[in-house]
């Protein structure tokens, strides 16, 4: 995410940092500049050393309900927990029409399924738009990019109480009928 930081007595004027920055990194970095150590068990890490150019964040990781992100250099993995997509279908309009979004290619349609999982895999230096889906195409990219993510996930989170596995067990909204009165 674009983040602005104005504060003349810890940063010099006119720095740009071309990393990437998440929400979850603000608050260690505020308490990191108030002198306060930040708990182990906060998720985002201080931004300060990136900003005096001492460090580099290997990759970054951000999740939404029944989906995981990984971004690595140029490239985003996006994988969907929720077997076979099904919850989608609770988002898009009914009754369900793929000619309802000609102009637009779909989520339904650009994810690639395979072993239960969706996946989109995007090379944001040449399509930062997100558009085309090359997880077909780029195996070995999507591979290195699943690994990455599973060691993350691996060193936070139980595998016996991962929600992502129990997506499931979850009630998704229901579109409402609205009737004419």
């Amino acid at each position: 995410m674009p983040l602005i930081v104005r504060y003349p007595k810890k940063f010099p004027k006119g720095v740009r940092v071309k990393l990437y920055a998440q929400q979850v990194d603000i608050v260690p970095t505020i308490l990191e500049l108030a002198g306060v150590s930040a708990s182990s068990r906060l998720e985002g890490v201080s931004l300060l050393d990136l900003v005096r150019g001492e460090g580099e964040r290997e990759f970054l990781v951000c999740e939404a309900w029944g989906e995981r992100c990984v971004i690595h250099g140029d490239w985003k993995l996006i994988v969907h927990y929720e077997p076979e997509l099904k919850v989608l279908h609770e988002v898009f309009p009914k009754p369900y029409e793929p000619r309802h979004f000609k102009p637009v290619k779909t989520l339904m349609e650009r994810v690639v399924i395979e072993d239960g999982l969706g996946y989109e895999l995007y090379n944001l230096k040449d399509d930062p738009m997100e558009t085309v889906n090359l997880a077909s195409e780029e195996k070995e990219i999507l591979r290195e990019l699943k690994s990455l993510l599973d060691r993350w996930v691996a060193q936070r989170v139980d595998p016996v109480q991962d929600p992502m596995l129990h997506l499931y067990k979850y009630t998704q909204p229901q579109p409402v009928e609205y009737q004419r009165i």
